[in-house]
């Protein structure tokens, strides 16, 4: 019979050398009936027993030495980064992964773009993800991103509780960019169609490809805009509405 790669993973790990996982269900024995009965059928969807590649070694996701049978995970893969591991992104993937779980760490760089494409991300309650730090944030002009990709009707026989397709995180997450204005106070009321916005304070490392959104006024109805940034000067923010200036990547 042919062990899958968790069993040969776990044949051929020596003592001490590999941490292969929490055990995520004795540390949810505590929980209410019905959240903990939702924790373990969310963590069996990525069961260790059904990944198709797991981290062997601390390294960069691209490198066939940080995976078990120097296999980098592609098109359609179950990923676990393992206990004890930490695996970096310095790229953007364009593959679409089945789902990946995190019991280590996973780490995006912050000088290049980069990018992850899975349907379903779970982080397991000792698992971090983190993008950029408060000494070292995600650089001005480079994008780091977890993509949730629509890859059709979820699979009800593999999750017939529909937990899956998204980020779920019950460890960590830390996500540190550039410092920007998170808010402004419009020093002139805006007009509709206006291309303007005047602000009371020059806004803080805002630039061309930003996107904004200016609250409507209206007590019962949504008048919210989404306006996306073409040039700062000063206080004066020049902005285009999305359908004028179309889709924003």
């Amino acid at each position: 019979m042919r062990l899958n790669v968790w069993e040969t993973l776990r044949a051929t790990a020596f003592a001490g050398a590999l941490i292969l996982g929490s055990n995520l269900h004795a540390q949810h024995e505590n929980d209410p009936p019905v959240i903990g009965a939702e924790h373990r059928a969310l963590f069996d969807l990525v069961d260790h027993e059904n990944a198709t590649h797991a981290a062997l070694n601390s390294g960069d996701w691209d490198d066939p030495l940080t995976w078990f049978g120097a296999q980098v995970p592609g098109e359609g893969a179950k990923v676990i980064i393992t206990a004890d591991t930490e695996v970096t992104i310095s790229r953007v993937n364009r593959a679409v992964h089945k789902w990946i779980r995190v019991d280590g760490k996973l780490t995006f760089v912050n000088n290049v773009n980069t990018g992850l494409m899975v349907d379903t991300l779970i982080v397991d309650p000792a698992g971090h993800v983190q993008m950029g730090t408060v000494d070292a944030p995600i650089q001005s002009g480079v994008k780091a991103k977890i993509i949730v990709v629509d890859t059709g009707d979820i699979d009800l026989d593999w999750d017939p509780n529909e937990l899956s397709r998204g980020f779920l995180s019950h460890g960590r997450t830390t996500i540190h960019g550039e410092v920007k204005t998170g808010s402004a106070t419009l020093s002139r009321a805006v007009r509709r169609r206006d291309k303007k916005l005047n602000l009371a304070e020059k806004p803080v490392n805002w630039q061309a490809g930003d996107v904004l959104i200016l609250p409507g006024t209206h007590s019962r109805r949504d008048f919210d805009e989404t306006l996306l940034v073409t040039k700062v000067s000063g206080k004066v923010v020049h902005v285009a509405g999305l359908t004028d200036a179309g889709e924003v990547n």
